[in-house]
Order: C-alpha cells, then sequence, then structure tokens
C-alpha cells in the first residue's frame, strides 16, 4: 500500500511567509486545477494539473474534487483544548457558564489518561478538518500539557502550548 495520496482540484494557498500584510497579495496563489501529493500525510507538491499529471505513477489513484476549493494547511491561533469536550455547551453568563461547564470539565485533566485521551482526540479533530499548526492553551495541570505535547509528537504535528491557570 502506498503512502502517497494525490488530489486533483482547485488549491487556494500562500506560497511563502509574509511578514507585513501588504505582502500577502502577492504570496496568495490561486490554481485552478491542480494536483497535490502527499506522501506519509505531509504535502510533497501542489503545482498545476499540467504541470504534475506526468509525474505521478500510475499505479497512485487521484482523488478528485472538482467542484471545489482546497485550502491545505490551516493555522488556529487560539484554541482551548480541555474544552473539547463542553464545545457547544449551553450559553448563559461567562460566570455561570465557567462555574457549571469548564471548570467541571478541566479539572478532569489532572488525570494523564484522560489527558492522553482527549489529546488525540483533540488532535485528530483538528488534523482531520485541515488545521496543521495550532496555539493550544492547556491547563494547569502538568499532565495536560505533557499529554499534549506526546500526542502532537507522535502525529508529527506542530504546536505552540502551555499551561493556563484557571484562577
Amino acid at each position: 500500500m502506498h503512502s502517497i495520496k494525490a488530489i486533483r482540484g482547485s488549491f487556494f494557498d500562500t506560497t511563502h511567509t509574509v511578514h507585513h500584510p501588504d505582502a500577502l497579495e502577492q504570496a496568495a496563489r490561486f490554481i485552478s486545477d491542480g494536483l497535490m501529493i502527499i506522501d506519509a500525510g505531509k504535502i510533497r507538491s501542489l503545482q498545476t494539473w499540467e504541470e504534475g499529471q506526468n509525474q505521478l505513477p500510475p499505479s497512485i489513484p487521484i482523488s478528485h474534487y472538482p467542484d471545489k476549493i482546497i485550502v491545505p494547511s490551516f493555522i488556529d491561533c487560539h484554541v482551548h483544548y480541555p474544552q473539547t469536550e463542553m464545545i457547544g455547551a449551553w450559553g448563559s453568563q461567562l460566570l455561570e457558564w465557567l462555574n457549571h461547564y469548564t471548570f467541571p470539565t478541566e479539572s478532569q485533566y489532572h488525570c494523564a489518561d484522560h489527558a492522553a485521551a482527549m489529546s488525540a482526540f483533540f488532535l485528530d479533530q483538528l488534523l482531520r478538518n485541515g488545521t496543521t499548526s495550532v496555539l493550544v492553551f492547556a491547563m494547569v495541570h502538568a499532565a495536560s500539557v505533557d499529554a499534549l505535547f506526546a500526542v502532537a509528537s507522535e502525529r508529527n504535528m506542530r504546536l505552540i502550548a502551555g499551561k493556563v491557570m484557571i484562577d
């Protein structure tokens, strides 16, 4: 079984990191008919279909999404992973919501096994939805941060994280 995947469709991405908003327009790229090659879970190339079609071995199947725009590699700049279990909890005033939903849920993250299971679920959901880099707010419990980094390392996923005080 090949670890290589090929995706054909329309793509929108940026070609390089910009350091000023004025440079973003030059970094933006739209490929109306493109080919993305993914090898072992990593994007190896993204080019036009015309450029890439002859470089792909015939044994590799191509997933084709002609009516979709594919935007590879989202970055989430603010997410609280311990709140994964309670996303969508009924809304109320902030302090009531924190006391009724957030703090009881987050208190479970002192347990290394629970933190590891939720870290795996959380990061798998991000990856499944195209988020490959993330700034994560973890917990005051060291086990929550250790579990998050361990699971991210297993998935070769880039993240910035640390503990958050809940006082």
